[in-house]
């Protein structure tokens, strides 16, 4: 039986046909920071999950709190731009004088802002969140649905494909540099070439950016 597969020259090119490229960020900074704020602070909520179920750590409960309580800060914050349709005032920085530090909303600018990085950050995010929602059902006794898991994680890999090529690294470039600084036998996370929860959380940060800048020189 053929299998249907798709090489990742071709793949790219045709990913990059239908990406959207708008010329100018057209939403508010402010609101957009707050944002993403609360995305990552999601991310470091369930960051603790993960650990507590595949490193057989216990949670780090302030850690944890801290994020949930910026998530609902942000939430809190973010109902009056959405709520009134003024996400897109290029001024909304004023919605936000008690949430952002005084620093923050004076040095707060769009215009470094990569559209493209913006938009592949977004989309990973929003489709890592629909992947979970994929899964949940099996938490409640339903079958896997891999046709729909199959969707979300290839609809993932099209926007990583749009952060590469706005990063001007190739997939191939990527997966060596993530592999290399996993598995180096001098300074990777798992010299061994196997999983090991302790060095997963005690990681030598430094010796794996170099590990990855060797990486994305090759």
């Amino acid at each position: 039986m053929t299998q249907n597969t798709l090489n990742n020259a071709d793949y790219r090119a045709a990913v990059l046909s239908t990406e959207s490229k708008p010329e100018a960020l057209n939403f508010g900074p402010a609101t957009l920071l707050v944002a993403l704020n609360m995305a990552i602070a999601a991310s470091v909520a369930l960051d603790q999950v993960k650990r507590a179920i595949y490193y057989g750590r216990d949670m780090d409960q302030k850690k944890a709190l801290d994020a949930i309580n910026v998530m609902q800060s942000a939430g809190e914050a973010l109902k009056f731009p959405i709520g009134t349709g003024r996400y897109r005032d290029p001024q909304d920085v004023h919605f936000f004088m008690q949430n952002l530090p005084e620093e923050v909303a004076k040095n707060l600018n769009p215009e470094g802002l990569d559209l493209r990085l913006l938009h592949a950050a977004i989309g990973q995010f929003t489709e890592a969140g629909e992947f979970i929602e994929g899964i949940v059902p099996t938490l409640l006794g339903q079958p896997v649905d891999k046709v729909n898991l199959l969707e979300e994680q290839g609809d993932s890999s099209w926007y990583g494909e749009i952060a590469l090529d706005a990063l001007g690294y190739s997939r191939e470039q990527c997966n060596f540099a993530n592999i290399k600084k996993l598995t180096d036998k001098k300074a990777g996370r798992y010299q061994k070439g196997a999983f090991d929860s302790n060095a997963a959380i005690d990681r030598d940060v430094s010796a794996e950016r170099e590990l990855l800048e060797e990486g994305a020189a090759q």
